[in-house]
């Protein structure tokens, strides 16, 4: 846990150290589903400008930079977060499903991002609780559709079975993921 804090803690100061990210083309308003990339590229940029201004007036108050930064630091560790999150949907956005597991796989990693940790963008006014819900609903779909499919989904992941710390991975997992 201390070694996850500090490279997030090292990955928020050289993305302090760079000018903010460009604004996202198109994020205007309440995005739907097909603009959750621009929602993790604006979310990104916010918690950027709040944080390097929070350390620009420490800096400018003449508080020690180690100090500054320590008083940041869950800012730090969110901004970190949010441009890992930004740089894994770009890189699902460049990747071609070819084919509905791989196309709903996609989805629900786009899906899971907001719907596993909504308070950040909740708090930022970046969704509405009903978006929230409504992809939640979805996010469900999705997995229902997968999970006759379990076995052809960790074969396209290509992670051997005794690593996959879940369900999934048991003997049984059918009755592991039973909803019953």
């Amino acid at each position: 846990m201390a070694t996850t804090r500090l490279i997030l803690l090292d990955a928020a100061r050289s993305l302090a150290a760079e000018p903010a990210p460009e604004p996202a083309r198109g994020a205007t308003g309440f995005p739907g589903e097909d603009g959750l990339d621009a929602l993790f590229h604006t979310h990104e940029r916010a918690l950027h400008a709040e944080l390097t201004a929070r350390l620009d007036k420490r800096a400018a108050g003449g508080v020690d930079p180690t100090e500054a930064w320590g008083d940041q630091s869950r800012l730090a560790r969110a901004l970190a977060a949010a441009h890992a999150t930004r740089a894994a949907v770009e890189a699902l956005a460049d990747h071609d499903a070819d084919s509905a597991v791989a196309a709903d796989l996609l989805r629900a990693a786009r899906l899971d991002q907001v719907v596993s940790a909504p308070g950040r963008y909740l708090m930022s006014a970046l969704v509405t609780p009903r978006q929230v819900h409504g992809w939640s609903t979805t996010l469900d779909q999705i997995h229902r559709r997968l999970r006759p499919q379990a076995e052809d989904v960790v074969e396209q992941m290509d992670i051997p079975p005794n690593l996959i710390e879940s369900r999934i991975a048991s003997p049984d997992y059918i009755a592991a993921l039973s909803w019953e």
